[in-house]
């Protein structure tokens, strides 16, 4: 069965430094202020929505046709919980993205997607509604007008479970906090049946940080990526917290550490693990179109989940070379996902 919840304004308390707001086309952000609410929010769980397949549980009674499987080489593997970073681009860019977006989630086998750029909610929904077995959740503040960029997650639910009052859109909603983070970041928290037949369970979240290359945009970056690692190592430190947990997203930036600030700076740390840095050692790139090629979508977990991970390494799939896929920039995105198994089913 197919589900879509919503985060309806989830506000955690003041200790994180964390805010939202909104992306225009092609990086274009309004930031001139945060927009006008409350000072002080209560954490709220997700409002469910109507559900995508209310007739029953059949996988495959989505009212859509089937997903195709084979449109690009598979990447995941039914040994692994395959975890991707996949900015969408205003999603959706064309009339047809949506139902190749489902292809291509379906064809690489991907079990969790984090997701940028979400600019229709509707078309969120249909493709939820096209992936058999999968659910879905994505974060809005009040108003929900659907004109401002939002982050969310497709995930398997015959491989996950979402824990149940996890999910946080993490905002404090003072100038501070939004200058940081035009987007607001989400967590939440997913459990597993590993290959013991014993329960884990990781916690995810998923950032979009401020895009472009001036001074100003560096140093927001940096005060993003300063307030998201100090949020996992307090999580770390906490003993009633979960320590095992993944950051990732589009966090428009290199790993070159050619820029001052270093937004990366934080978690160039024996506490965290950068999935992403061996592919930009070989010069893979996760932004596709020319003259910027860049790798700028990154995955990065704590320690604590070094077994779980193993020597699985990160993995950017060429689908923009397909030949079945006519103009994938054009039609789909201008992004590629990155893909990190965890070894562990």
């Amino acid at each position: 069965m197919s589900s879509v919840r919503t985060v309806c304004a989830a506000w955690v308390a003041a200790a994180l430094l964390l805010a939202g707001g909104c992306r225009q086309p092609h990086g274009a952000d309004p930031v001139d202020a945060p927009p006008a609410r409350p000072d002080a929010r209560v954490p709220t769980d997700a409002e469910p929505r109507a559900d995508a397949n209310p007739d029953g549980p059949d996988a495959g009674d989505t009212g859509y046709p089937p997903p195709r499987t084979d449109l690009v080489d598979r990447v995941g593997s039914d040994r692994s919980i395959d975890i991707a970073t996949w900015n969408l681009l205003t999603f959706p860019v064309d009339s047809g993205s949506v139902a190749l977006a489902a292809d291509i989630i379906s064809s690489l086998d991907l079990d969790l997607v984090a997701v940028e750029e979400i600019s229709d909610v509707a078309a969120f929904d249909e493709l939820v509604a096209r992936l058999p077995n999968h659910a879905g959740f994505y974060a809005f503040r009040p108003p929900a007008d659907g004109f401002y960029q939002k982050v969310g997650f497709l995930y398997r639910e015959d491989v996950l479970t979402l824990v149940p009052g996890s999910i946080d859109l993490l905002d404090t909603g003072d100038f501070d906090s939004f200058y940081a983070f035009p987007r607001p970041p989400m967590q939440a928290r997913f459990s597993y049946i590993d290959r013991n037949g014993q329960l884990g369970d990781f916690t995810v979240i998923v950032a979009h940080l401020k895009a472009k290359g001036s001074q100003d945009d560096i140093e927001r970056r940096a005060a993003a990526m300063a307030v998201l690692a100090q949020h996992m190592r307090d999580m770390v430190d906490n003993p009633d917290e979960d320590d095992e947990i993944i950051l990732l997203g589009d966090l428009n930036q290199s790993l070159a550490g050619d820029t001052t600030p270093d937004p990366f700076e934080p978690v160039r740390d024996p506490l965290y693990r950068i999935h992403t840095a061996a592919l930009h050692a070989q010069g893979a790139f996760s932004y596709v179109l020319p003259p910027f090629l860049s790798l700028i979508d990154h995955v990065i977990s704590t320690s604590a989940l070094d077994d779980e991970f193993g020597a699985a390494e990160a993995v950017i799939p060429r689908i923009d070379l397909d030949p079945d896929i006519a103009d994938y920039a054009a039609l789909m995105s201008d992004h590629l996902p990155v893909i990190v198994p965890m070894p562990v089913l």
